[in-house]
């Protein structure tokens, strides 16, 4: 069966193939960098040399590309088992002072080619019972907390995601797809304090080691102040 991550190329989605490498028979990785990517399986490869690894470059920001990739992953001829998104697109600067193109990738890397990929897939792919598609959001977009720390359009792309996964997951529930936002606050880097990637690897690891009788709608994480 096929777990396939996205953003797979760096941060969060590397370290979760690295993780979950050794429970799964097929690794996609994807992401838009396959520079990235092939690194990433090389990683996967030294620490679990049975898992069978695959690369498929994709652009969320893309139509075409999206096309391409899901017939891809038909052609593979598994049943997907979990996908898992990671992806995510930021700006630097006021939102005043974005471009049009800069606020149209924003929002298609984090919201609607997510979306296009999920209806892509559940469509035109068989799936396993259960398959869980898990998407990470943010804490800032699923609660009221932590809403300085990144861009307006960051959040409320990722609000829009937060919302559609609660909407489409309790339609897609009576066929046994499980639909979760896993909502972490600020991450642990270069010295900064908060969620590691450790921690949101063993969440991963939590939702899909659920007995199929069981459904996480939305999992939101913040740091534990001492």
């Amino acid at each position: 069966m096929l777990t396939v991550i996205l953003g797979a190329g760096k941060g969060l989605g590397r370290h979760l193939a690295t993780t979950l490498a050794y429970r799964c028979e097929t690794l996609v990785l994807s992401g838009r960098s396959l520079p990235g990517l092939e690194e990433t399986a090389s990683m996967v490869h030294e620490c679990c040399p049975t898992t069978t690894t695959i690369v498929k470059a994709v652009d969320l920001t893309l139509p075409s590309s999206l096309e391409v990739y899901i017939r891809q992953l038909g052609d593979l001829r598994m049943p997907l088992r979990a996908f898992i998104t990671t992806a995510a697109g930021f700006y630097k600067g006021a939102f005043k002072d974005q471009s049009a193109e800069s606020v149209h990738e924003l929002v298609a890397s984090n919201y609607v080619g997510v979306v296009a990929l999920v209806s892509g897939l559940i469509r035109l792919l068989d799936v396993a019972r259960p398959l869980d598609i898990i998407n990470v959001t943010s804490l800032s977009a699923a609660t009221n907390l932590d809403p300085g720390r990144s861009s307006a359009l960051h959040i409320a792309s990722k609000a829009a995601l937060q919302v559609f996964d609660a909407v489409v997951g309790r339609e897609l529930s009576t066929e046994g797809i499980r639909v979760t936002s896993l909502a972490p606050g600020t991450f642990a880097r270069s010295g900064r304090s908060g969620i590691s990637e450790q921690t949101l690897a063993r969440c991963v690891e939590f939702l899909l080691d659920l007995p199929p009788d069981a459904w996480i709608e939305s999992l939101a994480i913040r740091p534990l102040t001492l």
